[in-house]
């Protein structure tokens, strides 16, 4: 899917996008400027920070990394201006040794499978995400983890479901980050399986995350935040 637009350049981040544009349910499209994914911040220079206060607006950054990443990478305290918040979420505090086996990655239906574990490990923390991104403070926003594939794929994908974005157009978001990280096989389908998992599961994405306190009217005033 052609991202014309929708890619911001940074000296420190090499897969920052916008998710506005998409097309979601009866007509409605993810507004502008709104909400953003990404691969992490530490590396952001002190201009490109200065575009990501100033020019983006960014209030809220919703962190997936373990804390050993955190540890490693930073960023440090004092890296976002004072009116930002930056929230960590780690999907998973450690990761699994069965994950690091090629053979769990064999197939794209063990892919979207090794994505559900991902969800099912971080569904509390995914949940906390929705219900900040519903907040009349949570955005503009970006949602990130270490090379923003992998956990920002996913917990992208659940946001742009609730929104109502089509599966299909949900896919090929997550398939355009093998633009710039390239050493990883993606493909549009492995989000549309990993979202039929989900379905065939808990029944739907919503039902998953009501489990962990999302409710309707956070659901709902996501929608009044994201789409327009």
């Amino acid at each position: 899917m052609p991202d014309t637009g929708r890619r911001v350049v940074f000296e420190g981040a090499v897969n920052f996008r916008d998710l506005g544009g998409l097309r979601a349910a009866g007509g409605a499209v993810v507004r502008r400027h709104r909400l953003f994914r990404s691969d992490s911040l530490h590396g952001l220079t002190s201009g490109d920070l200065t575009r990501l206060h100033d020019e983006l607006g960014v209030r809220t950054v919703l962190d997936l990394r373990m804390d050993s990443e955190v540890d490693e990478h930073g960023p440090p305290l004092g890296h976002f201006r004072d009116h930002v918040r930056w929230l960590r979420l780690p999907l998973f505090t450690s990761f699994r040794p069965e994950w690091a086996e090629p053979s769990a990655w064999a197939t794209e239906s063990l892919r979207a499978q090794r994505y559900l574990e991902f969800i099912e490990s971080g569904s509390a923390q995914l949940a906390r995400l929705v219900i900040e991104l519903s907040q009349p403070e949570g955005t503009p926003a970006v949602v990130h983890c270490q090379v923003g594939r992998d956990r920002t794929g996913v917990a992208v994908a659940l946001v742009l479901e609730l929104l109502g974005v089509e599966r299909g157009l949900i896919g090929e978001d997550y398939a355009v980050s093998a633009r710039y990280i390239t050493e990883f096989p993606l493909s549009a389908d492995r989000m549309t399986a990993l979202l039929g998992l989900i379905d065939s599961t808990y029944g739907s994405t919503a039902s998953l995350l009501r489990e962990h306190g999302v409710q309707d009217s956070h659901v709902a005033a996501l929608r009044a935040a994201l789409l327009v």
